[in-house]
Parts: C-alpha cells; sequence; structure tokens
C-alpha cells in the first residue's frame, strides 16, 4: 500500500484531506478529523537508518494511534515500529515497504480515526453497542489482554491468508 492510496481512501471514506505542516518536510502528510481537528494518522518519508532498518534510502511510513496492547504484539512482527516521533505507547509506525497487508493497514487506520474521534461521538457509539449486544442485560466487564490483541491479529492474519490462496 503506498501514500497515494491512503490519501484516496481517506479522503473517500472520512472526507479528510492530507495537510502539510512543516516547510522542512514537504512530503509529511497529517490527516485529521473535520470536527476536533485531532491527528488520526500521519505519512512520512523517513531514512532507513533513523528507523534503525538495513539501507539508505527513504521508506514511507504511517503513524496510526493505535491501542496499547495491540500495540505491543504488533511491534514484535515485521513491518511495525514504535511511532516515530510519537509516544510509542499509544502511536504505532507501519512500514509501507509491502510487508503489511493492505487490509491490516486499513484496519489499523480506520481503528485510528475511532479512537481520536469525538469523545461523545465515541461513547454514543459504544453505548449503541453495548445496548444491542447485551439487550438489556448488565455485561460483564473483562480486562482487554495481550492474548486477545494476539489472538485478534493471528486470526485476521488467517483471514487475510485464506482470501489471497481464494479459500474464502
Amino acid at each position: 500500500m503506498n501514500r497515494a492510496e491512503i490519501f484516496h481512501y481517506a479522503e473517500k471514506k472520512y472526507g479528510t484531506a492530507a495537510e502539510y505542516l512543516w516547510r522542512q518536510y514537504p512530503d509529511w502528510g497529517v490527516l485529521r478529523h473535520r470536527e476536533n481537528r485531532k491527528w488520526y494518522a500521519v505519512l512520512m518519508s523517513v531514512s532507513a537508518p533513523q528507523l534503525r532498518q538495513s539501507g539508505e534510502e527513504p521508506l514511507d511510513i504511517l503513524n496510526v494511534k493505535c491501542d496499547p496492547m495491540e500495540g505491543d504484539y504488533l511491534r514484535q512482527r515485521p513491518g511495525f515500529l514504535p511511532g516515530y516521533h510519537m509516544n510509542h505507547q499509544n502511536w504505532l509506525t507501519i512500514l509501507l515497504d509491502g510487508s503489511v497487508p493492505k487490509e491490516l493497514v486499513l484496519r489499523l487506520l480506520d481503528a485510528s480515526y475511532e479512537m481520536t474521534g469525538e469523545k461523545k461521538a465515541r461513547a454514543e457509539k459504544t453505548a449503541g453497542a453495548e445496548k444491542t449486544a447485551t439487550k438489556g442485560k448488565q455485561p460483564a466487564k473483562r480486562k482487554h489482554t495481550r492474548k486477545d490483541a494476539a489472538r485478534s491479529a493471528g486470526r485476521e492474519e488467517q483471514d487475510i491468508e485464506e482470501q489471497q490462496r481464494g479459500e474464502k
């Protein structure tokens, strides 16, 4: 997946266009919410050594906000790094070198958009989903664990592999 595809996706799905905020970095584009102006993604071109990667050529990367547990799990896999110039616990850097499937990049971009949205809209969406799921029952509270994040990512990987093989 490349930067043009990401910008096209963001404009089509969320109505947001990249903003170029830094004169010294003319190709660093920020995607942010129209309502609250919070960033949900940053696309950059950074030299490989700055990312502690091999080679000298610049690499395109995407920074997204991420659930800390899922981020911990993903950073152990190829194509993922701690958030470049961002909070390493809450942000994730995705290498746009083809090592991460397009579907996973877009899922993480969507999740980042949701996480950085207006708190009122997120609370309403969560409350509506809980009401539908429980149908008046009090839901049991359960802590999200690293195993949950690993299972979720593993299931997604398996689904992607099955799609690529044409099994789904």
